[in-house]
């Protein structure tokens, strides 16, 4: 029995508006044993059209559903919209439920401040103090801060412009609320920031397509039940996150899109080329967030957490496209997975198929020996090998 879960908990369904039509419950879970996820959320759930199929083709035990032998714990991201300090502010969350029933109660509960036939990601009007004692006293539910630097709908965000999470929920609630790294942080940059150094630290993939499952999760001692799972995940030494490089992701520096205009220089607040507002990366926001100096045990505080990156990205360094499927099937034979493949056997000397370059590569992933075109204002960034 597998020792360690890899967990992928914030994920969308093919009625997200802008995900991939090919995110079906079949297609999903037959690529996450590829990438090896090995619990995974079913995103959309609070959406009428998605959960008719998952309750249709799922068996549930112990709070996860079983698609075949695949565990999916009820996930749904939703859109908070409240006022605060004279503007208005909005942020996601991804909710996990124990069952269907909790989906109702919330559903119930939260009908008067949305319409959740309407989307996928619904949009709720309401304090996030006042969602906080309504979800606790539903209970079975857990909440995770999506992304929260991300400018526009992260909780920490510059759009938003708040400098606390506790301060917005009116008290302490790094003992129940996770924090996502988001695709443009990791765990370092979040604990660089003194308040959050006692929340514990999630990495999900925020999945809109099959290929991008599992480009971040987070490995978690195994878990027979949904309520072990999220005991498990409370565990700050327990768990790891596996982290694309931040450095890549589509919000990682301050920039301007339409200009393609992209800079580290913080004290540069407009666009040189239009003379714009530029929009403020998460390199900028953990910057400013983090002026406290005070020092403190990095050893203690920050989770592990390690570099990956899909393979097939990895083999594109070394195959043309037409090769690459062939020794991509070729790895996941022998390994069963691209976690496996990456993090769980490193034995790499007793498997001769495998191209000594593809090695190399794997092991300076891991360390990351390479450079980068920075992602900025929704353009996603590129990475390559430092020797290449």
């Amino acid at each position: 029995m597998q020792k360690v879960d890899f967990v992928d908990l914030h994920i969308h369904s093919k009625f997200s508006i802008p995900s991939s039509k090919s995110m079906g419950l079949e297609n999903i879970a037959k690529f996450a044993k590829k990438r090896g996820v090995t619990i995974i959320g079913t995103g959309d759930i609070l959406f009428p059209e998605w959960r008719k199929e998952v309750e249709k083709n799922m068996e549930f035990e112990n709070g996860f559903y079983y698609f075949n032998d695949l565990r999916f714990v009820l996930t749904a991201e939703v859109n908070i919209i409240f006022e605060m300090f004279s503007s208005i502010k909005k942020f996601h969350m991804v909710l996990a439920f124990h069952d269907f029933k909790k989906v109702d109660e919330f559903k119930k509960a939260f009908n008067r401040y949305t319409n959740f036939d309407r989307i996928a990601r619904p949009n709720i009007n309401i304090h996030p103090k006042e969602f906080l004692r309504i979800v606790e006293e539903i209970r079975g539910i857990h909440i995770i801060l999506a992304h929260i630097f991300t400018p526009y709908y992260g909780i920490l965000g510059a759009k938003n412009n708040l400098s606390n999470v506790n301060e917005v929920f009116d008290k302490d609630v790094s003992r129940i609320i996770f924090l996502e790294t988001g695709l443009s942080a990791d765990p370092s940059m979040i604990f660089k920031i003194k308040h959050l150094r006692s929340f514990i630290a999630l990495s999900n993939s925020d999945a809109h397509s099959l290929e991008s499952i599992g480009r971040e999760s987070s490995g978690v001692p195994y878990s027979k039940t949904y309520d072990e799972l999220f005991f498990n995940l409370k565990n700050k030494s327990a768990i790891f996150t596996i982290e694309e490089f931040s450095e890549i992701g589509k919000y990682y520096l301050d920039g301007h899109r339409k200009c393609k205009f992209k800079t580290k220089d913080f004290a540069l607040a407009n666009c040189p080329i239009c003379g714009k507002p530029l929009t403020k990366g998460v390199l900028h926001r953990v910057f400013e967030l983090s002026q406290d100096k005070s020092v403190f045990d990095e050893n203690s505080l920050i989770q592990e957490f390690y570099f990956f990156v899909p393979l097939k990205d990895a083999l594109l360094l070394l195959f043309n496209k037409s090769k690459i499927n062939y020794i991509y099937d070729e790895i996941l034979e022998n390994f069963h997975s691209e976690y496996n493949f990456f993090f769980l056997n490193s034995d790499f000397d007793s498997y001769d198929f495998l191209p000594n370059d593809l090695i190399t590569i794997v092991k300076n992933i891991k360390d990351k020996m390479v450079t980068f075109d920075y992602g900025y204002d929704g353009v996603y960034g590129s990475w390559r090998l430092l020797s290449a």
